[in-house]
């Protein structure tokens, strides 16, 4: 009789388990890319001290699908390292600054970066979607100026026909934890706010978006007795992109107000009045196709007045060019311009800021998998200090694209960068006399899903 009901009670398992499995969904999607450079000279100087270096990054995102709308959705990273390295050891090659805010522990084993559930409103008089924990972040209408992060939040989107409404809550910082555990000085919270409403018509769509954070973290010389303050910031970038006929055309600005240090005492606060403003055009010819974009955001003229004019400076999904401003060859071997040149604020990193662009580039698809895209881009700073030029320099850059399979794509390019005078520096004792970089980069990247 016992036997009997052990093997009634796990066929009853067996049924219920199945039962449960056929009302789940399961989806997957994610890459893994394999990238290289070679850098002739990154660090701008006459003695062209190369470089060469390989890295990788698995990504994989799950979602599991219930009744009536109901999401889970995780995603992690794996073995994001750069070739030849050990696990856990210290890496001067691989920067990896504050990219997610990881470490390099994370990086060499596996992150997982987010994870939250997606449901219908339970709410009589709203209809829209929850978003519950950690998820992506960090970015909104065009590729310019966004840098995607995970981060906590509570997240409700509602549509209206072709208006979609999104408002959010987001914790950045949990003040209570650090001064419980005694680490550093005295640490209050930091929370986000958001509206942003995007109306989408026919081949077109616009958005606008209004971000509020308050961040009362201290400052670290709250520990040694200084003044405490309070970072409050507002976030207003409005985007469109429109498709006529073979043109396609998007642009987005921003403006970037508040206080960078508002402090409690009788101590007179640091403002913030940034700006910024993107164009990008493309024109289709049969095969090949011509365009144009243009950047700028703004620089601070004095650090030393009581504003601070820096436009939003989160900008490192856009990357236009194989050596300025890209992300992956700055995570791999830090600064354009080396560490002697960081000195003397003779640098450029993956964050575009501070600067005006303007690129012409063109492609064209020699066959349904070889195509070729080239660009030619004049960039220079918006201020500097003293006698600094503005000029970053002229950069042409050359890529071949080919798709091995639909889910593999191979790529090598090549970039080469006639170093302007900025990065030679400002003032007679701090200047020295910089030379050209040229980078051939590769990539194979295998992805799937959506």
């Amino acid at each position: 009789m016992k036997k009997f009901w052990v093997v009634l009670l796990a066929l009853g398992l067996v049924g219920a388990f199945s039962i449960t499995a056929s009302a789940v969904t399961f989806d997957t999607s994610g890459s893994y890319f394999i990238r290289g450079f070679y850098d002739s000279n990154r660090a701008l100087t006459a003695d062209k001290e190369s470089n060469t270096a390989y890295g990788q990054r698995l990504r994989v995102k799950t979602v599991l699908g219930f009744t009536d709308g109901l999401y889970l959705t995780g995603r992690f990273d794996a073995l994001e390292r750069v070739w030849g390295t050990n696990q856990g050891e210290s890496n001067t090659v691989y920067r990896l600054r504050d990219r997610e805010y990881k470490n390099h522990e994370d990086q060499n084993n596996i992150s997982m970066d987010q994870i939250y559930v997606t449901f219908k409103s339970p709410l009589p008089f709203a209809t829209g979607v929850f978003d519950v924990g950690y998820m992506p972040a960090g970015t909104f209408g065009t590729l310019f100026q966004d840098e995607e992060v995970d981060r906590a939040r509570i997240k409700y989107t509602q549509s209206f026909g072709r208006l979609t409404l999104m408002g959010y809550v987001q914790k950045n910082n949990e003040g209570s934890v650090w001064r419980e555990a005694g680490v550093g000085p005295d640490t209050g919270d930091s929370d986000a706010y958001n509206l942003q409403g995007i109306y989408k018509w026919q081949k077109a769509e616009a958005g606008i978006k209004l971000c509020y954070t308050n961040d009362q973290s201290r400052d670290e010389e709250t520990a040694f007795g200084g003044v405490d303050y309070k970072t409050q910031l507002i976030y207003l970038p409005v985007y469109f992109k429109a498709t006529i006929d073979n043109l396609y055309l998007e642009g987005e600005a921003s403006y970037y107000g508040g206080y960078d240090r508002k402090y409690d005492g009788d101590v007179s606060d640091l403002k913030r009045r940034g700006y910024s403003a993107y164009l990008y055009g493309k024109y289709n010819i049969d095969r090949a196709y011509v365009g144009a974009q243009t950047a700028f955001v703004s620089g601070d003229d004095d650090p030393n007045d009581d504003v601070n004019h820096s436009g939003y400076d989160q900008n490192k999904d856009w990357n236009p060019c194989l050596i300025l401003f890209e992300e992956w060859l700055y995570l791999y071997e830090g600064d354009l311009g080396g560490d002697k040149a960081v000195r003397r604020g003779a640098t450029t990193d993956d964050r575009f800021n501070n600067g005006w662009l303007v690129q012409l580039f063109g492609g064209y698809n020699i066959t349904d998998k070889l195509s070729v895209w080239a660009a030619l881009t004049q960039a220079g700073a918006d201020k500097v200090a003293g006698d600094q030029s503005k000029n970053y320099g002229t950069e042409a850059d050359i890529a071949l694209s080919y798709q091995i399979h639909p889910n593999l794509n191979y790529l090598i390019g090549l970039g080469y960068l006639w170093t302007g005078k900025y990065f030679d520096g400002g003032g007679q004792c701090d200047r020295q006399t910089t030379n050209n970089d040229c980078v051939l980069v590769n990539k194979l990247e295998l992805s799937w899903g959506k």
